[in-house]
Parts: structure tokens; C-alpha cells; sequence
């Protein structure tokens, strides 16, 4: 179950996660082995909801390892330009900052990103945006690693209301295009990382 949110606007919804950040995700690259098993995305109140499930043939603790090395993870995700840890907490989470840069059709933006991190059961990654502390006013996201069918199954869950304008042409339907296209290549990047 994704955090309670106590301070969200009750018709924001959206779905990483990362996220208006996926409004930059422009990727042209090779298709990996990785299946794209499911991807939507909801445009609703200027909010949006994301998921998706990616098969990879990695191990599940090394698909979590490379989630979680935030020095290597601009090399995994290619709109990401820079990703640090800004704090360590007594309690296990972590606070870092992401920024993406991309462009879908002619919408071009840099994201930032500050959220915290907290380990869940197992493998899981969940966090929360910090408002005002970025370009999102509002969000969560959750990833969760699974072994199956001799790999991992990774799903991925998250809502977001940014704090700027997204122009009404970048569809769900074009942001689900550009993510798909996006995961295949993080996909094969995470499943040559573990062999």
C-alpha cells in the first residue's frame, strides 16, 4: 500500500516515479530483451498516476542494488542528469535528489526532484516527494521487486501533481509511448548489469 498522504489536494492523482518527470522521457535508443509487461498512465486533475511492469533477466537483489546506487543511476536512466544523496536519517531513510532533462515533442524541461526514501518489506523502495523542495507539489512512488520465472518482475507504482505547466498536447497516450520506450532501454541496461 502506497504512504497516507495528509496534505495532497483530494483529486490529485497520478502514477517513479517517476511523474511530470516522465513528460521528459524522449528515448531513442535499441529495444532491449526486457518485456514491458503493462504501462498506463492517467492524466487527471492536474495530477497524474503511473504504473508498470518490466521482466528482466536479472537477479532481484541486483535489479534492487542498481535502483538504489544513486551515484550510478544517471547511467541507468537516461534522462536523469544528476542524482545525489542529500541526507542519511537515524530511522533508515534517506533524502536525494534527482533532476531530469528531456523534451517530449517540443516540451522541453529539467525536473528536480527531492524525495525520501524508505525500505519496505524485502526489496521494496518507497518514497515521498518533499514539497517545495523540487518541481513537484505532491507525490509517492513505490517500486517492487519480485523473483519470477527465473528473473524479476518489476512493478512500479506511483502518483505526482507537478508544480508547473504541462502542456495539454502531452497525452497520456504520448507519455505511455515515451516511457515504454524508455523502460526497454533501462531494462537492458539493469539485465547487463546482472550477468
Amino acid at each position: 500500500m502506497p504512504p497516507r498522504r495528509s496534505t495532497a489536494p483530494p483529486t490529485a492523482v497520478i502514477g517513479l516515479s517517476m511523474l511530470a518527470l516522465l513528460a521528459l522521457l524522449a528515448v531513442s535508443q535499441p529495444l532491449s530483451a526486457a518485456d514491458v509487461r503493462s504501462v498506463h498512465v492517467v492524466r487527471e486533475h492536474g495530477g497524474y498516476t503511473l504504473s508498470f511492469e518490466l521482466q528482466l533477466a536479472a537477479d532481484p537483489k541486483r535489479v534492487h542494488a542498481a535502483l538504489t546506487d544513486y551515484a550510478a543511476l544517471p547511467g541507468m536512466i537516461d534522462p536523469l542528469k544528476h542524482s545525489e544523496v542529500l541526507a542519511h536519517y537515524t530511522d533508515g531513510r534517506m533524502r536525494v535528489r534527482l533532476d531530469f532533462q528531456g523534451c517530449v515533442a517540443m516540451f522541453c524541461k529539467t525536473v528536480r526532484q527531492t524525495k525520501d526514501i524508505e525500505q519496505a518489506a524485502g526489496l521494496d523502495i518507497t518514497t515521498v516527494i518533499v514539497p517545495k523542495a523540487g518541481d513537484l507539489q505532491w507525490g509517492w512512488e513505490r517500486w517492487q521487486i519480485r523473483a519470477r520465472q527465473g528473473g524479476t518482475a518489476l512493478q512500479y507504482y506511483a502518483q505526482f501533481v507537478p508544480d508547473f505547466f504541462v502542456p495539454p498536447l502531452l497525452t497520456s497516450w504520448l507519455l505511455k509511448s515515451e516511457l515504454k520506450d524508455m523502460l526497454q532501454v533501462m531494462g537492458m541496461k539493469m539485465e547487463a548489469l546482472g550477468k
